[in-house]
């Protein structure tokens, strides 16, 4: 199996323009999105306001029309970003999943199956989401009763509440370190978004060492851009009364952020090729009882794409044509006359 940099240095530019575009897209429709919303907010606030300036029950139904109408409006923007960041996962995902597995990049993969999985990967987010649901509520839980502790004079009570407030994030980065390969597991192995979630959490819990190696590699790839921070931050305190050094760190730092901005999508996929690869390689024998099983797609077909494969060749459904782009079907051997069976009739191609 190629290694992660063997990968990143044959496909990585590929597969970063490939993302990068897949970001730039979702951004702009999003950026339209909103726009078109800000001016329907202005249209219905000037509707609303029309309303407001009459009595009695028209009055009423303004105000609520324009409540309900924000509300719905608010819902379908950040569903659509939702469902644009679930795109952006299941393309990038289903892009590296190739290379690793095939040791080949296809450029319509990412968009394709972007689409293909992208019910899938939605209902497995929204899984996920309602699991950190609970999670949600130890933080506040603990400020509550360390408050309490405190008004009561219980320093004891107001000081185990605040160690359990600071380690509050520990169950966050099990349940994520839990739930690490469940995209991997859902677009791979094909399985359903709660089965996926199953499987990721029987890796993290047979083989812990590995999923959290793979954790700690995600965190070096995100904390990479705030590393060239580091260094701008001293120019900031001595820049207290010199212009010129603050503009100078100023245009740095801003500078650096949009460079970051685009060096995000080519980290998360260096990322999505290490843990793919780590998961085939380590993990997947803990959820695959079948050795002789390479992985969704067999030895012969082709990711993505419902098609038979023979000696090379691709062919339609009706397993008798081309499809475009590939060579012909070898013509039939000639039939041996001294043969004693009648030769079959031609069929119509």
């Amino acid at each position: 199996m190629p290694t992660t940099w063997e990968l990143l240095k044959k496909y990585g530019l590929k597969m970063y323009g490939t993302n990068l575009l897949g970001w730039v897209i979702t951004f702009a429709v999003s950026t339209v999105l909103g726009f078109l919303a800000q001016i329907l907010y202005l249209v219905l606030f000037g509707v609303a306001v029309l309303g407001f300036g009459s009595s009695g029950p028209d009055r009423d139904a303004a105000g609520i029309g324009f409540l309900i109408l924000m509300v719905l409006i608010n819902l379908f923007f950040y569903l659509f970003m939702y469902l644009c960041n679930a795109f952006l996962v299941s393309g990038s995902y289903s892009m590296t999943i190739e290379a690793v597995w095939k040791n080949r990049f296809q450029f319509s993969t990412y968009f394709h199956h972007g689409f293909s999985k992208l019910k899938s990967v939605v209902v497995q987010m929204l899984l996920t989401c309602l699991l950190y649901i609970p999670l949600l509520f130890l933080p506040v839980f603990f400020l509550v009763m360390m408050g309490i502790g405190m008004e009561r004079g219980n320093t004891g009570l107001g000081l185990g509440m605040f160690l359990l407030l600071l380690s509050s994030w520990i169950p966050f980065a099990l349940l994520t370190l839990a739930l690490l390969h469940a995209p991997i597991i859902l677009i791979a192995e094909e399985r359903g978004a709660w089965q996926s979630i199953k499987d990721s959490c029987k890796l993290f819990v047979r083989s812990f060492g590995s999923v959290f190696v793979t954790g700690l590699i995600g965190i070096a790839y995100m904390a990479a851009p705030l590393m060239a921070f580091i260094p701008l931050f001293p120019l900031l305190f001595l820049a207290d009364g010199n212009e010129a050094l603050a503009a100078v760190g100023f245009f740095f730092m801003l500078l650096l952020f949009f460079g970051s901005m685009f060096l995000l999508p080519f980290l998360q996929i260096a990322f999505q090729v290490t843990a793919v690869r780590r998961y085939k390689q380590l993990l997947r024998k803990h959820i695959v009882t079948d050795e002789e099983d390479p992985g969704p797609w067999g030895d012969e077909s082709i990711y993505g794409f419902d098609r038979n494969a023979d000696s090379g060749n691709i062919y339609n459904d009706n397993g008798n044509q081309p499809l475009p782009g590939q060579s012909a079907p070898a013509s039939p051997k000639p039939t041996d006359p001294s043969s004693s069976f009648p030769p079959f009739p031609k069929e119509d191609r």
